[in-house]
């Protein structure tokens, strides 16, 4: 997808956002969960992770047909409703509704309900649906009442405008709300799953730990003996490991069991850093049944040890100057490892910079301000009486974080107009799964001092590699891996008076589908002389001459210089959009057109002047409205 389409995108989100005036602040206050909520269907994952407001009326579409794989017969007898309200709040209404073409259809029951802060449990008379709409009914704003929801998702969610629901995915927003059915699945099968993984010590090379996992019987059938197949590998066959535990000999409808660790084997971490891979299954002994995508885990965990050098920070900034300049008191005092860039997708200013637009967008962000850390760690909005400390906490996390990778040289040059990267990286003694490795790829891009007003920060100018893609990473165990890179002259972009001195190359790792940065390394550009005309061929200098510079839209450029093949004019992506070749006494006119004789947009443009016997110059100019 091109960059224009990814701008085109990015611009019907926010306009939705805005046509429709829902919006959400992220929550940092804790969920509570206060009673265990048996029988709940739901697509959340019960976290409070933001607050949305704007509508009166907000609902989750329940479509049973479609709960499991291969089941297409399920109908839900629907008991009552579970919903998380941020605030004690009175005249809530909650309703079922039939579907209609994915509209909430007939009324099938409503109440009117007080809410307590915290899960609330509406008791329902028994019905039994095959689709249903949850509808609840609650006028919401900034600073007053929310719904809450949890990250992620958004297809089964939606809110009201005018007469219609809208979807939340189709939207731009990334959540589901916290409102889920208390039911009983009118089915013979049962449903195991595993619900949470962690280890009883930290995962470190030489380490010797055991697994601590809870599951849950997630049907109205009782299960019989129930057990668990664990199996660990690392990559090339380094290490396999197996093991079975038989925890409980029944477990009841909806029960939640703790297995305590000790029923399993140790796990013994190997000498060398490396990947490892943990694949588990949940059986019984009446599961002919079973939902078997239901009873699988598997996750994969990094064991490195090579220190990181950098920690990236990357802030997403409105033009509000007053809520920037908040933000950043609230990451003063950074640790000298820490690498903040800062981009502005709304600010229109001279360099008019597409990449600060494309990066947000990549990001999935649909609203600002947003600070990323690492590329996961995400924190959305910005309320000064929580932002500090979960921007702390963030940041204190990383302390744990390490890489496999580490730059050995760098080498910047200039040729043929050029400047040129030739970048080694290595990976010295840590094994990576190749599907792991495949899915990473190498980014490089140039960074320089950009100022916000009267803030001097650090943002991107130059991506050196594609955005989406980058290069594959390559660099597996006692690899080395080398990147060659290299930009024209013409289309480095230098901010306010910046030189090529001021430029910092910027390469991360990244694992493209979680965005997770795994290394980052950067290095100050030498202080070169990119003017072609004068550095490398002062003994043929051409003068050339352009005014006026700045230049107002309903102005003429004028270009002289002798022996002139033809001028091209670039905007500020690199692309030509227009061809100069007529001329009276060396003198070259430009009515600030493009070559379909459109009016061109305001920001800075690239002359460059092609002489018959002598290297191209360029001229830079800004056009102003």
């Amino acid at each position: 997808m091109n960059k224009k389409y990814l701008l085109l995108i990015y611009i019907l989100f926010s306009m939705a956002c805005f046509v429709f005036g829902i919006d959400f602040i992220e929550n940092h206050k804790e969920t509570d969960v206060n009673f265990a909520k048996g029988g709940e269907l739901a697509y959340h994952n019960s976290s409070a992770d933001n607050l949305y407001y704007g509508t009166n009326s907000w609902a989750v579409y329940f479509d049973f047909n479609k709960w499991y794989t291969g089941v297409d017969s399920l109908i839900c007898q629907v008991e009552g409703i579970f919903v998380y309200s941020y605030q004690d709040r009175d005249n809530v209404v909650l309703a079922l509704h039939d579907d209609n073409a994915k509209q909430p259809g007939a009324l099938v029951q409503e109440k009117v309900v007080s809410l307590n802060e915290g899960w609330n449990e509406i008791d329902f008379t028994y019905a039994q649906k095959q689709k249903v709409w949850v509808v609840l009914k609650d006028q919401t704003s900034l600073n007053s009442n929310y719904v809450c929801a949890s990250q992620g998702g958004g297809q089964h969610s939606y809110f009201k405008s005018g007469d219609a629901y809208y979807n939340f995915a189709n939207n731009g927003f990334k959540s589901e709300l916290l409102l889920s059915i208390k039911g009983t699945l009118l089915t013979y099968h049962t449903d195991l799953i595993i619900k949470s993984v962690s280890f009883t010590d930290e995962l470190v090379v030489d380490a010797r730990v055991k697994p601590v996992i809870q599951v849950a019987n997630n049907s109205a059938a009782t299960v019989n003996n129930p057990y668990l197949i664990l199996n660990y590998k690392a990559p090339n066959n380094q290490l396999s490991l197996r093991d079975s535990v038989r925890f409980a000999s029944i477990m009841m409808p909806y029960e939640v069991r703790n297995i305590e660790p000790s029923l399993f084997k140790d796990f013994i971490l190997l000498r060398e850093p490396m990947q490892y891979k943990l694949e588990m299954n949940i059986y019984c002994d009446n599961m002919q049944n079973e939902f078997a995508d239901n009873n699988y885990f598997a996750k994969t965990y990094n064991v490195f040890m090579d220190e990181l050098d950098y920690i990236c920070v990357e802030n997403f900034l409105q033009s509000n100057s007053t809520i920037s300049n908040s933000l950043w008191i609230s990451q003063d005092d950074l640790p000298e490892n820490t690498l903040r860039l800062d981009y502005f997708p709304d600010f229109a200013d001279q360099y008019n910079q597409t990449i600060f637009t494309e990066k947000n967008t990549w990001y999935q962000n649909f609203g600002y301000p947003n600070t990323i850390i690492q590329g996961t760690m995400r924190i959305n909005g910005y309320m000064p009486s929580i932002y500090t400390d979960k921007f702390d906490d963030y940041l204190y996390s990383t302390r744990d974080l390490k890489t496999f990778l580490k730059a050995e040289r760098t080498d910047i040059d200039t040729l043929n107009n050029r400047i040129t990267f030739n970048i080694n990286i290595n990976n010295a003694n840590t094994r990576i799964f190749s599907d792991f490795i495949g899915e990473c790829m190498m980014q490089a891009f140039l960074v320089q001092k950009y100022h916000f007003y009267e803030k001097e920060c650090i943002s991107v100018s130059n991506y050196l590699t594609d955005m989406k893609n980058g290069i594959a990473l390559t660099a597996n165990y006692g690899l080395q891996q080398s990147l060659e890179l290299e930009i024209p002259f013409d289309q480095i972009i230098l901010y306010d008076d910046n030189t090529i001195g001021d430029v910092i190359l910027v390469v991360q790792a990244i694992h493209k589908p979680s965005k997770q940065i795994l290394f980052t390394a950067a290095e100050k550009l030498p202080e070169l002389d990119i003017s072609v005309s004068q550095h490398y061929y002062q003994d043929n200098e051409i003068v050339a001459d352009v005014w006026p510079n700045p230049i107002r839209d309903n102005q003429v450029l004028s270009v002289k210089s002798e022996h002139v093949a033809k001028i091209d004019i670039y905007n500020i992506k690199g692309q030509r959009v227009r061809t100069i070749t007529d001329n009276v006494n060396s003198v070259y006119k430009w009515d600030l057109k493009d070559e379909y004789n459109k009016n061109l947009s305001s920001g800075v443009y690239f002359i460059r002047i092609k002489h018959t016997n002598t290297p191209p110059q360029m001229k830079k100019i800004l056009l102003l409205k």
